[in-house]
């Protein structure tokens, strides 16, 4: 039924809207120091004119026209157009040359925009090399602001998490990367890679090893990060389908160094770990390189290689040894109670009050600790196990109680803490930051003597060459009762409870972990390699005697080793071999050359001398380049892919698409393992490319 024309203006039938009253509250805009600096919005000469208004932190002020203005961008904007600014900064164009002229060509705005950058910069840069939370960003700078009133550069750094972010990973590891291309392409050097153990993240880390001639004190080897690249991409389904198969990782490991323009032929050695995806002989990123890079060095890393010979004897021994020490962690380590109660037997016994140690799921050697632990604590924990286990009758605690009482399970636990040391040691020493690759031999030779002739007979070590001894030949062992197995088990062997058929199967195990490691570490090592039997050669003190050179007059075979290395100029190769002949007959070598120790300092201290004409008489290049071209070992640099599981909560968080783990990686350790050194603490002053890159990214 229509409706009449009453009914169509009757209100009551369509109430009218109500409309919400426009609120007069607007959130006001504060004077963002920023604005001084951003040259694309208004103009060049920004930093000359705009400023905040100190009367009011919701104004800006133009000190040209010595005006206040609201403090947001559009106004300033049209201010920055408008005719009367434009005509005052015409009036001081010539003040302005005038200033130049007088300050050095350089602005004091423009000085004190550096110094604020530089600030800034050296803030991230602690952050990446110490691994310090992007999130203290946000509290560090008022802190410091508040603590440093009468700091106008303090007072002018404007750095949150994300600007910290993208410092770090656009400008501090992004120039890294950019000088250290520029350094790989101009010499020789060796890589090392590594992959990472994360089960949800798979990255391959890679770090080269050069002579850094500028590296303090005197010039050294070093080891720089260079790469981490995601194996499977998120979003590349075909590299999930292809895994991680030799091809990949050869290919992620070239176009790692092809990308920059870095020529191959640089490229004289390679590190990795002993996996067969690696250096297996068949279809491996090792067959692959010695395709691409004939002659190049393949080293197979010495502290894997020891790791896993130590893991595989393990096997010889109780599976009761491996177990006392991680139910003895997880007995103490959800109860403070415990604790205090075992405190009180360690004050009584007097001895140290250290708490039980995490044994380690991956390395095998870290085993070594958390033995000396244990035998420390050894008399404290079997006197509270005693107590506790009337109270607490659990299997478990009755397991450690029956170990602790158990002469024979010491016994096992003083020959580790025996036998352990002689490997780890070995393990730590190559890990070294210096080069010792020239004692690479001589201590694997001293070790595995060693460990030799506590069960084998010493007429057969000494008549028989040391890559054809063969630990598992029986008849050359010597006797249960002269096996050797350190001054402690001797002792602990003398133990009442301990029957003879207990001392003879103790004996056998401990014969046989020892036969099974020497074993591995045959397996593993090649007593016969030339060139590691030839590094001992350049160490300093037999470089320059005579006596000790008889049998390698020249360099000429040495450098067959390396043909990566070999200068393909026979003049320049005949050269550098007169310069070694007359080494130990030259007596204008200065002292200070002849007391360096150091192989690196001192091959390259050599390098650098120069005869009486100016010309370099003793460069000895390819003495270094051999010595750089066998890395040692790449343990050192294993960080490095565990790195990106906190930097993934970390900088990884807040970083946008222009970010790269790499980048991030690249800042946070140079020396490719993440630890802080002098250059990632920036105690020294930045060089200049990171100031163009800052107004690349923030304008």
């Amino acid at each position: 039924m229509p409706l009449t024309s009453d009914e169509e203006n009757d209100g009551s039938a369509t109430p009218p809207k109500n409309k919400k009253a426009k609120s007069d509250k607007h959130r006001l805009q504060k004077f963002r120091s920023e604005w001084k600096f951003d040259t694309k919005s208004f103009g060049v000469h920004v930093a000359l004119w705009l400023d905040s208004d100190p009367n009011n932190k919701y104004k800006a002020k133009c000190k040209w026209c010595s005006v206040s203005i609201t403090a947001n961008k559009p106004t300033i904007e049209k201010h920055a157009i408008c005719k009367k600014h434009i005509s005052e900064g015409e009036k001081r164009k010539s003040n302005t040359m005038i200033t130049k002229f007088t300050t050095g060509n350089a602005e004091p705005s423009l000085k004190h925009k550096k110094a604020v950058q530089r600030a800034e910069i050296k803030i991230a840069g602690c952050f990446a090399a110490h691994n310090v939370p992007m999130r203290f960003m946000d509290h560090l700078v008022p802190v410091l602001k508040s603590s440093l009133p009468d700091s106008t550069i303090c007072k002018d750094i404007d750095m949150k998490r994300l600007k910290c972010t993208r410092v770090v990973t656009n400008v501090i590891g992004n120039t890294h990367k950019e000088d250290l291309s520029e350094t790989l392409k101009k010499i020789k050097f060796s890589v090392l890679t590594d992959e990472s153990t994360h089960f949800n993240v798979k990255t391959a880390a890679v770090a080269v090893r050069f002579y850094d001639k500028m590296a303090k004190p005197k010039g050294r080897i070093v080891t720089k990060f260079w790469d981490l690249s995601d194996v499977f991409p998120k979003g590349d389904i075909e590299a999930a389908r292809e895994g991680a198969t030799g091809d990949r990782l050869y290919q992620l490991l070239i176009s790692a160094f092809t990308k920059k323009g870095i020529p191959l032929e640089n490229f004289i050695g390679f590190a990795s770990d002993g996996a067969s995806v690696m250096l297996g002989v068949n279809n491996s990123v090792m067959t692959r390189l010695k395709e691409s890079c004939p002659g190049i060095v393949i080293m197979r890393c010495v502290c894997h290689s020891l790791h896993l010979a130590a893991r595989d004897a393990s096997k010889a021994l109780p599976r009761a040894c491996e177990d006392l020490a991680r139910n003895t962690y997880s007995f103490f380590k959800h109860s403070s109670k415990r604790v205090a109660q075992f405190a009180e037997f360690q004050q009584y016994l007097e001895v140290a009050e250290h708490k039980m140690l995490l044994l380690s799921v991956t390395r095998w050697l870290c085993l070594r600790e958390n033995i000396d632990r244990i035998l420390e604590q050894w008399e404290p924990l079997r006197l509270y196990l005693t107590e506790a286990r009337f109270e607490d009758s659990t299997h478990g605690t009755e397991m450690l109680y029956s170990w602790l009482n158990d002469p024979q399970m010491k016994a096992y636990y003083l020959f580790l803490a025996w036998v352990l040391p002689k490997v780890s040691q070995m393990n730590a020493y190559f890990q070294h930051s210096k080069v010792v690759v020239t004692s690479l031999y001589e201590k694997m030779t001293s070790g595995y003597k060693e460990l030799l002739q506590s069960f084998m007979k010493s007429t057969y070590l000494t008549r028989t060459p040391l890559s054809e001894v063969d630990p598992n030949q029986r008849d050359m062992y010597w006797p249960l009762a002269n096996l050797y197995l350190g001054g402690p088990v001797a002792e602990q062997l003398k133990h009442p409870r301990l029957t003879p058929p207990q001392i003879e199967d103790f004996k056998l195990r401990c014969r046989n972990y020892l036969i099974a490691l020497c074993a591995g570490i045959k397996q593993r090592f090649d007593f016969d390699d030339p060139l590691i039997q030839g590094l001992p050669t350049l160490k300093p003190s037999k470089a320059i005697s005579y006596e000790d050179r008889q049998y390698t007059h020249s360099i000429l075979p040495f450098a067959d080793l390396v043909p990566r290395a070999k200068p393909a100029d026979p003049e320049t190769l005949q050269a550098i071999d007169d310069q070694w002949r007359r080494l130990p007959l030259d007596p204008d070598i200065p002292r200070e050359i002849i007391n360096e120790q150091e192989v690196d300092a001192f091959w390259g201290m050599l390098g650098e001398l120069t005869d009486s004409d100016g010309v370099l008489s003793r460069g000895l290049c390819l003495a270094s380049e051999c010595v750089k071209s066998e890395p040692q070992c790449c343990q050192s640099f294993e960080p490095t892919p565990k790195m990106y599981d906190c930097m993934t909560a970390n900088i990884l968080y807040h970083r946008e698409k222009e970010g790269h783990p790499g980048a991030a990686a690249g800042a946070a350790g140079n020396d490719g393992a993440g630890r802080p050194n002098a250059a990632n603490d920036f105690e020294d002053e930045p060089e200049e490319d990171p100031w163009d890159m800052v107004e690349t990214v923030f304008g």
